[in-house]
């Protein structure tokens, strides 16, 4: 048993156990069995981690002109009550939740930020239980385990069905959730109000998401469990699975651990999923239709079930080339974006992500603080290369700034006294309009003429800006920066 501080290394100790446990029958794998793992493995490596690269383009579009700006708390009060929307979808939906609520088999609490959501399906009884707890956004997930209850109450087995028969296998098991997910943001204005919109544009982004990220977690479950895993070090499986997703892997990898091969049940649903949300986008009384036709499939393979709704299935040839189609037309029915359009305005320099502007006060060696317009990424200012210059000029930390149009360079030249060119130190917050990361071979960063090979940079609104801290760990400024958090200064010293 594993202590409450238990690290990486005991982890990946108890997951070596557990990989062995499992792979004690691997003589009894026959070649059908081999054959769906191959395609698993193909399918996470050629279709789903690809596809999240390519989403990228419409997350950063739709990113940069604010579909995902929040900007109040999200409701979670009376979030049962809220939750009644779903008879507004269709007629069967209003019966499961009439029926959980009746029979009191909802439990929630929306004080616990700790996530926790979950359907407890009761077969024998046919009943099921929801329980949720998770602070941040509890409407949202108690749809998704709305989702879950609507198909499972009033299923009813008996013992010998449960424990011996295939009844209960689910070629789609989060079919359901993920589903319904979708469909219910056309109800977000009565749900989120003025964050409606950010909110669809968030879920939707999140659950294409997933798709490509479950995959790459079952990629390397899959490595794990065809490698000789009793030659590999406690400690190399930690370094290993740390270095994909962190010193906390454990957490992130839990079904590793109570339910191997889970993760790719997600991403292969997702898949249909998104072709339901499609054809509801089209046509929302056929979308329906077919939702509540996938969430009928009980036992068989994922290939069966995806057959017999129409879909075309993950391991299909053109499968990579499909699942971008049909992103691209969830994205241009909503929100008018197309592929050109978006990868377009990638390349033209904007970047992946939300740089917001930001006033920034700055004190050089004590003086009193100056303000200035800075940019903050992830928590980090980046500021104006010529800003800084300005604000060093006189200490021993001086420097000019030349910038080669035809080479788009800068280049700092050491221990010399700053040159305006009259737009250094605007104090004025200025929007950002375009930023992005340019091509390797077109921002160099020189010192005295010499590369710095310093990447830690940013090309906001035609304007070269460095990462504060970078300049000065790196040794490219002669000075130190540290941050006085009470007053919301950052303080140069010039060496």
């Amino acid at each position: 048993m594993l202590e409450n501080d238990a690290d990486g290394t005991e982890f990946a100790a108890l997951l070596k156990e557990v990989i062995a446990y499992y792979s004690a029958d691997d003589d009894e794998i026959t070649e059908e069995d081999r054959a769906y793992s191959e395609n698993v493995y193909n399918y996470c490596v050629n279709v789903a981690e690809p596809h999240y690269s390519y989403l990228n383009y419409y997350v950063n579009y739709g990113t940069h002109h604010g579909l995902a700006d929040i900007s109040v708390e999200l409701p979670s009060t009376d979030a049962l009550e809220t939750l009644s929307f779903v008879g507004g979808i269709d007629s069967r939906l209003q019966a499961a939740y009439e029926y959980m609520v009746r029979n009191g088999l909802c439990f929630y609490d929306d004080n616990i930020n700790n996530y926790l959501g979950t359907t407890y399906s009761l077969r024998t009884y046919g009943d099921a239980g929801v329980v949720v707890s998770y602070g941040s956004d509890l409407i949202g997930t108690l749809i998704h385990e709305f989702g879950h209850f609507q198909c499972d109450y009033g299923v009813e087995s008996t013992g010998e069905e449960i424990f011996f028969g295939d009844t209960y296998s689910e070629p789609l098991s989060e079919y359901d959730s993920q589903g319904l997910e979708l469909i219910a943001t056309d109800y977000y204005d009565e749900i989120y109000g003025e964050n409606a919109d950010a909110m669809k544009f968030i879920r939707i982004v999140t659950l294409l998401q997933g798709l490509g990220y479950t995959a790459e977690l079952t990629a390397a479950e899959m490595s794990l469990y065809n490698s000789d895993i009793s030659s590999v070090s406690d400690e190399e499986i930690d370094e290993y699975l740390s270095g994909l997703y962190g010193d906390d892997w454990y957490e992130f990898c839990s079904q590793y651990f109570t339910n191997p091969g889970g993760y790719i049940k997600y991403s292969l649903t997702m898949f249909d999923v998104i072709q339901m949300y499609n054809l509801y986008l089209q046509d929302k009384e056929a979308g329906l239709e077919k939702y509540f036709e996938g969430c009928s499939y009980t036992g068989g393979t994922y290939e069966e079930a995806t057959e017999k709704l129409g879909f075309i299935s993950t391991f299909d040839e053109n499968a990579a080339e499909y699942l971008n189609e049909i992103t691209s037309d969830i994205f241009e029915s909503e929100y008018g974006i197309d592929y050109e359009t978006a990868i377009e305005y990638l390349e033209n320099g904007t970047y992946l992500g939300k740089v917001y502007p930001t006033e920034q006060r700055v004190s050089v060696n004590g003086g009193e603080p100056q303000t200035l317009c800075a940019y903050n990424k992830d928590g980090y200012n980046y500021i104006r290369i010529r800003d800084l210059a300005a604000l060093l000029s006189g200490t021993s930390a001086q420097f000019d700034v030349e910038y080669d149009e035809e080479s788009y360079t800068v280049n700092i030249i050491s221990d010399k006294p700053y040159t305006s060119d009259g737009t250094e130190m605007i104090s004025e917050v200025t929007a950002v309009e375009t930023a992005g990361i340019k091509e390797s071979d077109t921002a160099a960063l020189l010192l005295d003429g010499e590369d710095t090979y310093f990447g830690q940079a940013i090309f906001l609104n035609g304007w070269n800006c460095y990462l504060l801290r970078g300049l000065a760990e790196n040794g490219i400024i002669d000075m130190d920066v540290d941050y006085d958090e009470e007053n919301n200064v950052v303080l140069i010293t010039a060496k």
